[in-house]
């Protein structure tokens, strides 16, 4: 049986990030994120009932220290100020081999933080909103278990979204826009990634894909885009497929860029938005909403990123 290597898997992330000083809490949460069909496994094959705490207590403490800088030396291993264990790898990371800024040393300015998908989500919400678009964040957590871990990942997006159509438009105007309610508004998937490099960009660009069949338009949107080849496969995959491409600017949000335009769809399936809808009750929520503004014509700011 095949069982998941912690170790290797960490050196993998911190080799990702060279550079950057990264705790074994945030190497844990990457793991859990990226494998999370290896972690299962792990999980059912503990002779403990775990609960997601205790699994994940359970990852921090199998990444050793020792093992992880005996089988890379180019990774610095220390305590913070806090008396917790950091890494960072310096090999192919510092253009003179010298250990970088330790970002507890109060006499030294701070190393670039890591950014967490879950803090995209916001930065990409405040993008949208200049596009004319409002989103909503669907949490996992609310879905339907009965796939098993990680079984919904290809069903639903990070964020849906509604975009008025008839922003703007005379009282005349709306009461006859408002008998064909596609009319009114176009419905959005979005998919974030962190960064998109050659390994994951067809994993990352078909999920996006499975995960919009459901609405008019679909996005794909990342803060990085590694090598000149991932920018050309997008661009294929999105002649092909019609899913767009947002390029995130995470320091100036505002500034974000769309790198390819989403192909749409006339119509709404709603066969498949039924079957999400009965897979996570915040896409029924979400629903909830649409229907309020094709009664209404209007988006209530506060249900929205």
């Amino acid at each position: 049986m095949v069982r998941i290597n912690l170790n290797a898997k960490a050196i993998k992330f911190l080799q990702e990030n060279s550079g950057q000083w990264i705790t074994r809490a945030e190497i844990t949460d990457w793991i859990l994120k990226t494998y999370p069909d290896e972690c299962q496994r792990k999980r059912e094959r503990s002779k403990r009932n775990l609960d997601d705490r205790q699994f994940r207590h359970q990852i921090t403490a199998e990444l050793s220290p020792n093992n992880i800088k005996r089988n890379c030396p180019s990774i610095t291993v220390k305590k913070n100020e806090k008396g917790r264990q950091i890494f960072c790898f310096v090999g192919n990371g510092s253009s003179d081999g010298n250990v970088p800024v330790d970002p507890w040393n109060k006499t030294s300015p701070p190393a670039k933080k890591t950014i967490s998908e879950l803090e995209l989500y916001p930065l990409v919400a405040t993008y949208l909103k200049t596009k004319g678009i409002r989103v909503m964040r669907l949490d996992e957590k609310a879905g339907s278990n009965n796939k098993g871990r990680g079984g919904n990942r290809w069903l639903y997006p990070d964020l849906v979204g509604i975009e008025n159509l008839t922003d703007g438009y005379e009282r005349a105007v709306m009461d006859c826009v408002g008998e064909d309610k596609e009319k009114m508004a176009k419905l959005v998937s979005v998919e974030v990634k962190i960064k998109i490099n050659r390994s994951t960009v067809r994993e990352s660009f078909f999920q996006a894909v499975s995960n919009s069949t459901w609405a008019h338009s679909g996005y794909l949107v990342t803060s990085e885009i590694h090598g000149k080849d991932t920018k050309e496969e997008l661009q294929i995959l999105n002649g092909l497929h019609g899913i767009g491409l947002i390029e995130l600017d995470v320091d100036h949000p505002e500034k974000s860029q769309i790198v390819y335009s989403s192909h749409e769809r006339g119509n709404i399936d709603w066969n498949t938005t039924n079957r999400i809808c009965q897979q996570n009750k915040e896409f029924e929520a979400y629903l909830e909403k649409v229907g309020r503004f094709y009664k209404t014509t209007k988006l209530v700011d506060t249900e929205w990123l």
